[in-house]
């Protein structure tokens, strides 16, 4: 008994470590640094980013991005984020609110942001970031409720500051046409032989990425643990 308290005290001691070491998640050419305590799954051609929390959701992001089309200028984000868009509501349809357009730039990229009130959810805020970099195009809306704003959108304000673009020396070969969305085989790490790919930097832990450094010395200090537990209790 006093074995499996020792080693399942370490067992809880490496998780919460990993926690605090998680990596930022990576979404095709886009890179972000989640808050804690959220996870994303894949939604048809979009991945939906929620706080894993009791209760009613009142924040979501959703990421998208697909191959750059000819209309996929920021000028035009712009003109388009500057219009009210269209919510249907049963059988009625309701415009947004439009609150502020302006052009931003996040880590040496600049980007189109919108808000908008009642865009994607009645009573909920949207902000939209939208920008084209060969050969990508990528939109992220974050929605938060009307109640919770902008008390939560602060929060996740660090997450906006993290947006990083990779983008490839070489454009997607899955075939997908200008405009199109892109598969979702088309995230980081598609078409790549399995047998040359080299040795991943971190392991997935209870769905956070622990650098393999710190798994293998957690994984080293449990079992000389244990050893030394099972010596002293025998």
């Amino acid at each position: 008994m006093k074995f499996c308290i020792v080693t399942g005290f370490f067992a809880q001691l490496l998780f919460w470590v990993s926690l605090a070491s998680a990596a930022p998640q990576t979404f095709g050419p886009i890179t972000v640094n989640l808050p804690d305590g959220w996870s994303c799954k894949p939604d048809e051609k979009n991945f939906v980013c929620l706080e894993q929390k009791e209760g009613p959701e009142t924040s979501a992001v959703v990421i998208s991005f697909k191959d750059k089309g000819p209309d996929d200028k920021l000028e035009i984000y712009k003109n388009q984020l500057a219009q009210p868009r269209v919510l249907k509501d049963g059988e009625v349809n309701q415009l947004s609110e439009v609150r502020e357009v302006r052009e931003i730039e996040l880590n040496g990229v600049k980007w189109i942001e919108g808000i908008h009130l009642g865009s994607e959810i009645t009573d909920y805020y949207t902000h939209y970031f939208v920008t084209a970099i060969d050969p990508y195009a990528i939109l992220i809306s974050i929605s938060v409720h009307k109640s919770v704003y902008p008390a939560d959108f602060a929060k996740l304000k660090p997450m906006i500051d993290s947006f990083v673009i990779t983008v490839p020396k070489t454009a997607p070969t899955a075939g997908a046409a200008p405009g199109a969305a892109l598969p979702q085989a088309m995230g980081a790490g598609a078409n790549v032989d399995e047998s040359k790919k080299p040795a991943p930097k971190y392991f997935t832990i209870a769905g956070m990425h622990v650098p393999r450094g710190l798994a293998f010395i957690g994984g080293i200090l449990i079992v000389v643990i244990a050893l030394l537990a099972y010596a002293i209790l025998a």
